[in-house]
């Protein structure tokens, strides 16, 4: 194990009464959350403050368990995930602001409630910083992490994405960076284009966004599937503010047009799909889809974040605060618009699917909560082609 000093591991019996879950008011507000689920139920909330980097694991029994590590940096951002069998999971922390930067790797132990590792990511050569841990690599125990891209040619615009592996104990499992020349702009490419669990990488075209096009993000580079502007004769908008992967053949995403907020969801294969609105929040003057999205471990619930806004009479700006819209993905409607009631850290709530049951875990007002979605009952839904899959109807906790 890597050099690590664990400063406390405590576990507590789940007790009856409300899902939210307090922290001492006399600890100062976090500078940065992030949370998730795994398949198994397990979720894992994370909060970054001065000096320390608390993890808390939650058992889908009620069982919690908390981890800490001491925190030297002014980090302000993390990333949780777990792979795809639930025991392990990996916490990245770095600092958004800072372009030359380190970004540490915690790994834990899900089912032995224990630190396995911590280490550094340092940019090595074929790099550049910052690195972006961006997930497991399929089925596998490997993290895969990539840099920001880099800009090698300008006639087209051509961007280099280099993609590493490593292992829990931070070994590099690759011989060197695996890289993707992409013709498009630096701009254009994010870390959110990455799905290490179909071993894929997605970017926008040039000098037209669509086709969407993708390949594989390791190994030998090979042509994947790609999204044009059209399906089944209904419009695409190939500049999403937010997108996720619910399975190999599926990909869901979101963006904020003139008119609405739209999402949609393409089957690859077979290059059908559904698109539905969703309306606006509570401020009629806008909102903006900000790129936060998280997707329940079992594929069949998407989350993501919006920021509400209003303009007064000399079109100044003015934050009214956010909130986080659900929706079903097969088929594809509107589960609900969940408003916190606080302002939302980035990457600070976590959708899950089990049992008939839809929730999201997220962090509001200095706590924890787990908040049941009804189905909404004016969800609109239209369909860009037959579908024959149905969810179960959520029901409340």
């Amino acid at each position: 194990m890597t050099s690590l000093r664990v400063l406390s591991l405590v576990t507590v019996a789940a007790l009856a009464g409300p899902l939210s879950y307090a922290r001492n008011t006399a600890q100062p507000s976090p500078k940065a959350v992030c949370a998730a689920y795994s398949t198994t139920g397990t979720s894992a909330e994370v909060e970054l403050v001065t000096g320390s980097v608390n993890l808390r694991i939650i058992e889908k029994s009620g069982r919690s368990t908390t981890l800490n590590v001491p925190q030297q940096s002014d980090a302000d951002d993390c990333r949780v995930f777990f792979n795809s069998k639930g025991d392990l999971l990996t916490v990245a922390v770095r600092k958004r602001s800072e372009i030359k930067q380190t970004t540490r790797l915690l790994v834990a132990d899900t089912v032995q409630l224990r630190w396995v590792s911590d280490f550094a990511l340092n940019p090595q050569a074929g790099l550049q910083a910052p690195l972006s841990p961006v997930g497991f690599l399929r089925d596998s125990q490997s993290i895969v992490v990539e840099d920001y891209g880099q800009e090698i040619s300008q006639s087209p615009p051509t961007t280099a994405i280099r993609t590493i592996i490593v292992d829990s104990l931070g070994k590099s499992i690759s011989q060197e960076p695996y890289e993707r020349a992409i013709v498009g702009n630096i701009q254009n490419q994010r870390e959110e284009f990455a799905d290490p669990a179909h071993n894929r990488l997605w970017y926008l075209s040039y000098p037209d966004f669509c086709p969407i096009r993708s390949t594989t993000l390791t190994g030998k580079q090979t042509p994947g599937p790609e999204i044009s502007n059209r399906v089944s004769g209904e419009q695409i908008d190939c500049l999403p503010d937010v997108i996720a992967y619910p399975d190999d053949n599926t990909l869901i995403m979101a963006a904020t047009l003139s008119d609405r907020d739209t999402v949609w969801r393409v089957d690859l294969g077979a290059t059908t799909g559904e698109k539905i609105p969703v309306r606006r929040g509570r401020f009629p003057n806008g909102d903006q889809i900000d790129g936060n999205g998280s997707l329940s471990p079992d594929g069949q619930v998407f989350a993501f974040s919006r920021h509400q806004f209003s303009y007064g009479r000399f079109d100044n700006f003015s934050y009214k605060g956010s909130d986080i819209v659900v929706v079903q993905v097969r088929p594809l409607r509107l589960l609900g618009v969940i408003v916190p009631g606080a302002d939302l850290y980035q990457h600070g709530f976590a959708a899950d699917h089990r049992d008939g049951k839809t929730s999201v875990l997220v962090f509001s007002s200095g706590v924890w909560k787990k908040l049941s979605v009804e189905p909404s009952k004016s969800s609109e839904h239209s369909a860009m082609a037959p579908n024959n899959g149905r969810l179960p109807t959520p029901t409340t906790h």
